[in-house]
């Protein structure tokens, strides 16, 4: 008979909302929010750092309809330095940035 055993991983929050997109919503299309990101993250971590195989169960608490524009946006996620997109320090900076994506930066002349 298998027996259950609890178990807690400390996951930074950063790390959490970050798993969340390519572990759920890439891989699998789980729409799934922030703390089930960091749930996730829980999971995968102290799944790889058993030395057997393991049957692991995590819940996934929320989901991420409320996170489109922020958490599921990349602009959005590397202006909060959660990803990285590459700098050139040109207008190509700027230009990424698709209007139809959302992700427009307005610039007006009295701006520094």
């Amino acid at each position: 008979m298998p027996t259950s055993r609890a178990c807690a991983v400390a996951i930074r929050f950063r790390i959490g909302r970050r798993s969340c997109r390519p572990h759920a919503a890439a891989a699998r299309g789980i729409l799934a929010g922030s703390s089930s990101g960091t749930l996730l993250a829980a999971a995968l971590r102290y799944c790889a750092e058993q030395r057997e195989p393991k049957r692991v169960v995590t819940l996934l608490p929320d989901n991420g309809n409320k996170y489109l524009s922020k958490m599921f946006n990349d602009s959005w996620m590397a202006d909060q330095g959660l990803i990285e997109r590459p700098h050139h320090g040109d207008l190509r900076d700027i230009i990424s940035r698709r209007h139809d994506e959302g992700a427009a930066v307005i610039v007006r002349p009295d701006d520094t």
